[in-house]
């Protein structure tokens, strides 16, 4: 079976640019069951659409598989309408959070779409190219959902995947060139940065965040170690740990850093961490197996917003862990999300007084829209404080506070809140600190596009960008 998967997104930003290795697990998985497949990820050349389906016609593949999210839709559809001109050899396939979220929805609004694979496809995805393949019935597929003339059927639910030490590794060699092309890099890091995700899901189960799969899962620390070795033998000394949380489960966090001190790697880590799941022991722990830096989801410098948040944590303790890891000479980033459903001026006053205070290496600040099948995306629907909805051609939905006229408010305070955080010499001087080591001409733009002029980016007012997933 000729199938083919495409990354259409930019994933390009001032910051750096991350490897596609949600596409890359599927397409691992999809090869070694002996299916002929090709990836594109249009960040290498800059990819246009008309250019991504000139791709497609090019190498005419049976199936064609697109990652969709809720704030892609427009481009998702855009794409997905050229691809089905005509009569094209090829069946399109969506999968993804979104397609996860609402498969009903997005199969109604994006009518060329023949296809979507609910959940993590990993499985699933192997399943449905068999069958097709094969001529077999489409509903022996659990996890998809498929139009029959004027219907739409969604199969039962695909299991989910315990075992993840079972999946292949991610087929990174498919997109060979862009390593070594630099595509894929992050700001303060020399040469390329790679990623590793090695968990999936979420013991937590923060209001507003929307995943493929939230029950948390874990690989062993031995089936990490054999990814980090095959990084490492591509030249790459620069990891990223995408997991929403490295660090949940104590002793496998600690275990995982002892071996990549006894195997000697020499590389760099960046971890994301959680204020209410570190101690100095843990960070020492990171901070001796090369993690240079941790990113702590904050959300809020208040405790009324951190509640209603559901993040069952508090400032003190985001207060101590971003001390304790700069204690130990870590660099720390926070998230900062603005305008969830309660948040005031003063509650935003007090976020901005927690950041000048606790002065992180880089804070990432993002204004709040409901993502589907998320608690606070039901809450806001149903009191009708939701402005708008996930929808083609449309600006992306937002909640509306009660005391607020104009919701771009939010971004230009957050704005304002960047500024203020970057004027001070501290700050100016630990970003330099932290970028100066490994700075290259490109780098270098990026340092001074935020400290001299500051940032809007889709939404997201940024001094390095706290986080960023494929």
């Amino acid at each position: 079976m000729e199938f083919a998967l495409i990354y259409p997104y930019q994933k390009r930003s001032p910051v750096g640019c991350n490897p596609p290795i949600s596409i890359l697990y599927l397409a691992a998985a999809a090869r070694n069951a002996g299916n002929r497949v090709t990836v594109l990820d249009s960040d290498e050349g800059r990819l246009s659409l008309d250019q991504i389906v000139h791709w497609v016609g090019e190498h005419k593949p049976r199936v064609v598989g697109i990652p969709s999210f809720a704030n892609n839709l427009t481009f998702t559809a855009k794409l997905v309408e050229e691809l089905a001109r005509g009569e094209p050899p090829w069946k399109i396939l969506l999968g993804g959070p979104h397609p996860t979220a609402v498969p009903g929805d997005v199969m109604r609004k994006i009518p060329g779409c023949d296809m979507l694979l609910r959940g993590e496809a990993d499985e699933s995805l192997v399943k449905l190219l068999s069958c097709m393949d094969r001529g077999g019935e489409l509903e022996e597929v659990d996890g998809l959902t498929f139009r029959r003339g004027n219907r739409v059927i969604h199969n039962q639910d695909a299991q989910i995947i315990d075992d993840l030490d079972f999946l292949p590794l991610p087929a990174r060699e498919m997109v060979w060139e862009a390593y070594t092309k630099g595509t894929y890099w992050r700001l303060g890091h020399r040469g390329t940065t790679d990623i590793l995700i090695s968990s999936r899901g979420c013991p937590y189960k923060c209001n507003f965040c929307a995943k493929v799969c939230s029950e948390y899962r874990w690989r062993s620390a031995e089936n990490i170690m054999r990814e980090l070795r095959m990084i490492r033998s591509m030249g790459t000394r620069n990891v990223h740990f995408m997991d929403d949380l490295f660090v949940a489960d104590r002793e496998r966090c600690i275990k995982i850093c002892r071996m990549i001190r006894d195997e000697g790697l020499g590389m760099r880590f960046k971890v994301r961490g959680r204020v209410n799941t570190v101690d100095e022991e843990l960070l020492l722990e990171l901070k001796l197996a090369g993690t240079k830096a941790i990113v702590y989801g904050l959300e809020s410098g208040s405790q009324k917003i951190l509640s209603a948040m559901n993040k069952r944590t508090t400032v003190e303790s985001a207060r101590k862990a971003i001390k304790t890891a700069k204690k130990l000479g870590m660099e720390v980033y926070l998230d900062v999300l603005l305008g969830y459903p309660g948040e005031t001026r003063e509650t935003i006053a007090e976020t901005e007084r927690f950041i000048l205070e606790t002065k992180p290496t880089a804070v990432g600040i993002e204004v709040l829209y409901p993502l589907p099948a998320t608690p606070v995306y039901d809450e806001v629907k149903a009191n009708g404080t939701m402005v708008g909805d996930w929808d083609v051609g449309e600006p992306r939905p937002y909640v509306k506070l009660p005391w607020l006229e104009d919701h771009y408010w939010l971004y230009w305070r957050g704005r304002q809140i960047i500024k203020r955080f970057t004027r001070n010499p501290l700050v100016m001087l630990q970003a330099l600190k932290a970028v100066l080591p490994s700075i290259n001409l490109r780098q270098m733009h990026s340092l001074a596009h935020y400290f001299l002029k500051g940032s809007i980016h889709k939404g997201r007012f940024m001094i390095g960008k706290a986080s960023s997933k494929d």
